[in-house]
């Protein structure tokens, strides 16, 4: 599944919840909770939506940076590396 959807699930998950709780803890009847409870589930998801593809744009411009600053050497690089080490162990 997609994270986005994921985190806007959870959104709107804990804010029906919340309304319930809320909505019944306050003393007012079943009916009138349940329906705030089911207007502010898409409104949670919706906001957990687009909270997610910020988090997800977020991270890749991070993951993209940090490997174009971090880049995977190769290994003829390292083979290099140790030849000139090896070599200068030997004249020693």
């Amino acid at each position: 599944m997609d994270e986005a959807k994921s985190i806007a699930a959870i959104f709107g998950l804990t804010g029906f919840a919340v309304a319930v709780v809320s909505g019944l803890a306050s003393g007012g009847d079943a009916s009138t909770t349940l329906s705030r409870a089911l207007i502010v589930l898409p409104i949670c998801f919706a906001v957990g939506l687009l909270a997610g593809w910020a988090i997800r744009a977020a991270v890749v411009e991070h993951v993209g940076e940090y490997q174009d600053g971090n880049p995977i050497p190769s290994v003829e690089d390292k083979a290099s590396v140790v030849a000139s080490v090896m070599g200068n162990e030997k004249k020693t």
